[in-house]
């Protein structure tokens, strides 16, 4: 009778349980959305002038810049007081990051040395 238990054990050992892949299939997905959002977001802001973003410095309106060294471009986020401004607030409205968190404007350069001097 022990002969018989031990013919009934499986010759193959089984299988071990795969992994849930299901949430990290989420995960990528929702990081490919956020990125391609980012990336069209810049896209389509408003471009200004130098001399816009000089006025817009001076004027104190100014919150946020950043300088995209790849691409040569400036992000110009703007300060909530700036954003009530009727000059403002109709491209803004307009614009992508409609929310006010920024960023609102863009300005393309030359050099990112020449940005300096700005």
């Amino acid at each position: 009778m022990a002969d018989k238990k031990e013919n009934n054990k499986p010759i193959l050992p089984t299988k071990p349980p795969r992994g849930n892949y299901q949430l990290w299939i989420i995960f990528a997905t929702i990081a490919v959305v956020l990125g391609v959002t980012y990336m069209s977001s810049s896209s389509s802001l408003k471009e200004v002038t130098k001399s816009d973003f000089e006025q817009m410095v001076r004027g104190n309106d100014v919150k946020k810049v950043v300088l995209i060294e790849d691409q040569k471009l400036v992000e110009i986020t703007m300060t909530a007081d700036a954003l009530q401004n009727a000059k403002y607030r109709q491209d803004v409205e307009k614009g992508p990051m409609s929310s006010g968190t920024g960023p609102h404007y863009k300005l393309k350069i030359i050099s990112v040395d020449n940005f300096d001097r700005y």
